[in-house]
């Protein structure tokens, strides 16, 4: 068997959020099949340095100045499976209301405290081999993420996370295995872009939620005890490209204008709806010319709202965050 597919086959991401922050949670437990991860867990060692130490470059002994574990992972998008809805309420920090009795519509409220996970996932063989090596990382916190799709492609979530505390074991994680996911989110199953009475069909769009968190450094402890946002704003920016037909988004941009800017994406009776709350253009509007008469504009827009994103799935799960 080649090693990359012996690498891969059983590669996973299992996250549980945890009930109490800061505590390694396994109950509610989802796992979900990674395109990519990757983490960093070490100590910053800078050199002291004092006049009169060393014959050259007056350098010395380093010290431990810091620890940090951080980390990033992308997965695919879908509907009904693969964490889509439990990776949304990491980020937002939020709860689930759930209606319908099939298909069940899930609105996501966001909320004012962090949400902590627990990520464990496997590295090396990770079938069972004598290279397996566990990682379990407690306390993570979502700093971002990202939902991004181009046409043609299939929609990738990004998340990027802090954490507390992380551990390496020779023995591998059992973990769930992960559902089905034949069916991701498609480029071509999306809405177009209602926007200041202005609908328009995208050739790309990212969607970025941004929580702006850094950790807390107190004299005792060399890593964090908590994380907290840098500037109490989660800010969410939604990025556009289009072809232009004249719809004055440069006026709309000068003038200030606010308007929710909703798009979804939908396959049978699944649908996942993004609504960025009192959103405006607040980059100027860029002219990207492609050809002799092709025109493409690429709009910049963030939710002023105090809430300023809204979620909403719809699927055949009865609760959100169905496995």
């Amino acid at each position: 068997m080649p090693l990359a597919q012996l690498l891969g086959r059983g590669r996973l991401l299992n996250i549980a959020i945890e009930g109490t922050y800061g505590t390694s949670q396994t109950a509610a437990a989802y796992s979900i099949r990674v395109e990519r991860i990757e983490t960093s867990a070490g100590v910053s060692r800078p050199q002291l340095r004092a006049l009169g130490v060393g014959s050259k470059g007056f350098g010395s002994a380093t010290y431990a100045e810091a620890k940090t574990i951080s980390g990033s992972f992308t997965v695919r998008a879908h509907y009904d499976v693969d964490g889509l809805a439990t990776l949304l309420r990491w980020a937002l920090w939020g709860t689930y209301g759930t209606t319908g009795s099939g298909p069940y519509v899930h609105a996501l409220s966001a909320g004012a405290t962090r949400l902590g996970a627990t990520l464990r996932w496997n590295t090396g063989e990770a079938i069972g081999g004598a290279n397996d090596e566990a990682v379990t990382v407690v306390g993570a916190v979502c700093t971002s993420l990202q939902l991004s799709v181009s046409a043609p492609g299939v929609m990738d979530i990004t998340c990027s996370f802090l954490g507390l505390t992380s551990t390496r074991s020779d023995t591998a994680h059992t973990l769930a295995a992960a559902a089905s996911t034949d069916s991701p989110m498609l480029h071509h199953q999306g809405s177009t872009l209602a926007w200041n009475s202005i609908t328009k069909k995208l050739a790309s769009m990212q969607l970025v939620i941004d929580n702006a968190l850094e950790g807390i450094a107190q004299i005792g402890d060399l890593g964090p005890a908590d994380f907290v946002q840098s500037a109490n704003l989660r800010t969410v920016v939604m990025t556009c490209e289009a072809l232009d037909a004249g719809e004055g988004w440069t006026t709309a941009q000068v003038d200030g204008d606010v308007s929710d800017a909703v798009i979804s994406f939908t396959d049978g009776t699944s649908t996942l709806a993004l609504t960025v709350e009192s959103a405006m253009l607040r980059d100027p509007v860029a002219d990207i010319v492609t050809g002799p008469t092709a025109k493409r504009v690429s709009l910049v827009f963030v939710g002023t709202a105090d809430d300023p994103l809204t979620v909403s799935l719809t699927n055949g799960n009865s609760t959100a965050e169905a496995a």
